[in-house]
């Protein structure tokens, strides 16, 4: 998925999305389980570290 389908998905803009992914700012609790449910993804998958 794209950041921009991303962003529609949630109603937020392509670029807000790039800055979660990037980690250059915070996101609530709320967003992530947001970003988690549109990816199909429990939401502590997103707070793992890369290795």
């Amino acid at each position: 998925m794209s950041q921009e389908q991303l962003g529609d998905r949630l109603e937020i803009d392509q670029s807000h999305v790039s800055k979660i992914e990037r980690a250059s700012i915070g996101i609530s609790m709320d967003m992530l389980c947001d970003i988690a449910k549109e990816l199909g993804v429990e939401p502590y998958l997103l707070l793992k570290p890369k290795d």
